[in-house]
């Protein structure tokens, strides 16, 4: 039970803490809801967008990381 806790808490932190990444599929899903809301079909959207803010948002964590430690260094 201990390791469910800490993944749910680990998968929370990294959702709920990155604004960024969340701003982002925010944005996809309103811009989805558009283009369907207009007739087109947006499943390629999100299909491409969702892993690429995950991508932009696990290369600002690996940057964060890198500067943290050349500072304690």
């Amino acid at each position: 039970m201990v390791g469910v806790r800490h993944i749910v808490r680990g998968v929370v932190d990294f959702v709920v803490d990155d604004v960024w990444m969340a701003a982002g599929v925010l944005v996809l899903l309103v811009v989805a809801a558009l283009v369907v809301r207009l007739g087109g079909e947006a499943w390629w959207l999100l299909l491409i967008g969702v892993p690429a803010v995950l991508w932009v948002s696990l290369r600002r964590a690996r940057r964060g990381a890198r500067s943290s430690r050349r500072l304690s260094s």
